[in-house]
């Protein structure tokens, strides 16, 4: 009877591993796919946007680390040079950010937030 019971444990804890490793390569496909898309997006921002046209200069590529329900989503996206005539000056801008709504310094998702919020019971 000792042998069938620590069998049993032991089918069940290899089933919550596998269980557990799918959901985690489930999630770690989720969060190439939206660095993917992101990635996409700015392609498409670089090619067909108007911004281009007044005087918008890529610079280089950098990076951005968001965190998203999926988990951290890590993803290259252009940023831009551009002189400002109100300030006299150059200034730096990533067109992808202002597309998918991201602040400057803002690492959590809104989908994160949302998820908190409703979890403390405030929305």
């Amino acid at each position: 009877m000792l042998e069938i019971n620590n069998n049993v444990k032991i089918l069940e804890n290899k089933h919550w591993f596998s269980l557990f490793a799918t959901h985690k390569n489930m999630y770690i496909n989720k969060c190439e796919q939206l660095a993917n898309e992101y990635e996409k997006l700015d392609e498409y921002l670089y090619k067909y946007h108007y911004r281009l046209k007044q005087g918008y200069k890529v610079v280089h590529f950098a990076s951005r680390t968001i965190i998203t329900i999926f988990g951290e989503v890590i993803f290259k996206r252009r940023r831009y040079k551009y002189w400002n005539q109100k300030s006299d000056k150059f200034e730096y801008v990533c067109s992808l950010d202002k597309e998918i709504g991201l602040l400057p310094k803002q690492r959590i998702y809104f989908d994160v937030q949302f998820k908190f919020l409703s979890l403390l019971g405030w929305l």
